[in-house]
């Protein structure tokens, strides 16, 4: 998005913790507590923070201490004092700084909501309504979102929950995730071996629920043990020792499991692919919208998605690119890729044409930073803006 967004004249300056949350280890050991990074034309500032494991005591700490840092260190970022200032949402300690601070700096202040917190915390973390944590996190929402000029939302269905915090429809603008279409690879058709492939990519965590999908590989394998038919699931996470254990004790032989790669290498794997699975657990919060950046990497890959999530998003069914199924279910997750690997290949290749179609009109990046650069023009009343983006 930044890359994107300088093309419409906006220098972006990224601040980020040097902990990566995917795989909770820090990027660097450098021991400074600022780091300055050139990626591609696009500055980026990693802050020091500890890291953390799980949702513990220590990832709070985690959050609070890039707080702290972003104040300290925010004056001796390089480049010019900016004419705007981004606070996201991977939690909000980071969004309720970056609004400080453009308070103390005379700037306007744009909220980037990425997760709702703490509707987060109630409905994936179980945690009750007048928890002190919950409670501490609805008063930093209200403050943030009382304060931005405009509030970039990802949840496509989320205005009646910003209406009831105050924001008006005017200073709400939906910028889903997108695909950088410049990464595609040229060619996307599946080569035929007699093996079909399931995939997931992605991070190994609770939300996904992928447990389900190691179900759903031994359903499989007793309904049509005359097809070689494989899951393989890509990336990192803290649930993927436990799920690499039990698929060993368990002795499943048709679950693979591969180390995540960078951005720019991940279509090379995924190419490898017949068919996509995008699941989550059940959330009453997905009732906001989802906006998962995997789902349109699936579909921009030319093949079927078979999509699990509970919520009223769902790309796969308004591009009509695969099947739709309810989530946590195995026998209906096995029965779904059992009917895929039956269909001809020029039928699910016209699924994966249709769902390239859908991510090139609605998920281009460089569509998205577009709207985003138009929002950043409004608030800052030029044709022409830097921008600050902390989270």
């Amino acid at each position: 998005m930044a890359s994107h967004l300088r093309e419409h004249g906006i220098d972006v300056l990224l601040v980020t913790s040097n902990v990566n949350y995917l795989i909770q280890r820090e990027r660097t050991s450098r021991p400074n507590d600022m780091e300055i990074l050139d990626r591609d034309g696009v500055c980026f500032v990693r802050l020091k923070t500890p890291p953390y494991r799980g949702n513990s005591i220590s990832k709070l700490w985690n959050m609070l201490s890039f707080k702290r840092r972003l104040r300290r260190c925010h004056r001796d970022f390089p480049g010019p004092k900016p004419d705007v200032i981004i606070g996201s949402t991977p939690h909000p300690f980071a969004a309720d700084e970056a609004r400080r601070i453009a308070g103390e700096l005379g700037v306007p202040y744009v909220l980037e909501v990425r997760d709702l917190w703490p509707r987060t915390l109630i409905d994936a973390g179980g945690m009750s309504r007048v928890h002190p944590l919950v409670l501490w996190f609805a008063r930093i929402e209200r403050r943030v979102c009382r304060a931005a000029a405009r509030v970039l939302t990802l949840l496509g269905e989320s205005a009646e929950h910003f209406r009831r915090l105050g924001v008006p429809d005017q200073r709400l603008v939906h910028v889903p995730n997108g695909i950088d279409v410049d990464l595609l690879p040229a060619g996307r058709s599946v080569e035929e071996d007699g093996v079909f492939r399931v995939m997931f990519v992605g991070l190994h965590g609770m939300v996904y629920g992928l447990d389900t999908m190691i179900d759903a590989a031994k359903l499989t394998a007793r309904r049509r043990p005359d097809r070689d038919v494989r899951f393989i699931l890509v990336g990192d996470g803290p649930e993927k020792s436990r799920l690499m254990q039990r698929v060993a004790d368990e002795g499943i032989d048709n679950v693979e499991f591969r180390d995540s790669v960078a951005k720019r290498r991940i279509y090379e794997v995924m190419s490898e692919a017949d068919v996509y699975v995008m699941q989550t657990r059940r959330c009453a919060m997905h009732q906001a919208g989802v906006s998962p950046n995997k789902v349109y990497d699936y579909m921009a890959m030319g093949r079927p998605v078979i999509f699990a999530v509970d919520g009223p998003t769902n790309p796969v069914s308004a591009a009509g690119s695969g099947l739709t199924i309810e989530p946590e279910n195995p026998s209906a997750l096995a029965d779904a890729v059992i009917e895929l690997a039956s269909m001809g290949h020029e039928e699910r290749s016209r699924m994966g044409e249709r769902g390239i179609g859908y991510v090139l009109d609605h998920h281009d990046l460089s569509k998205l930073a577009g709207r985003v650069a138009e929002a950043l023009r409004e608030v800052t009343g030029r044709s022409g803006a830097a921008a600050t983006h902390a989270g």
